[in-house]
């Protein structure tokens, strides 16, 4: 395994990258990268994690966007949940050891490893 990127980025560089972007970034780099597998789980992660994070929004806004007030709070409240997990993601990709999500980063790794 090797510790930098197709993208000429360190690993870790091209780890945060992968969650930097949300899921476009870790599609891209899903495409692109092929050898480092280290780098591939935090892109297959990020992708997993934020497009079921935004269909999770979605759902949330078609039940309670009518609801002025506390549809609106309720969906603020997510969009915080959100923001948290994305910046903890990217801390935890600066870190020396993949950080697997439960269930979601199990799948990732999975893949990567097939």
């Amino acid at each position: 395994m090797s510790d930098k990127s197709v993208l000429g980025l360190s690993e870790k560089g091209a780890s945060i990258l992968a969650y930097a972007g949300i899921f476009i970034s870790g599609i891209l780099i899903l495409i692109f990268e092929r050898d480092n597998k280290v780098v591939r789980f935090h892109a297959m992660q990020s992708t997993i994690i934020f497009i079921f994070l935004a269909i999770v929004s979605t759902i949330i806004s078609w039940l309670f966007g009518w609801i002025w007030l506390i549809g609106g709070l309720i969906e603020f409240a997510f969009s915080l949940v959100c923001v948290a997990i994305w910046l903890y993601l990217i801390y935890r990709a600066t870190q020396n050891e993949p950080y697997k999500i439960p269930i979601i980063g199990e799948a990732a790794w999975r893949q990567v490893n097939k």
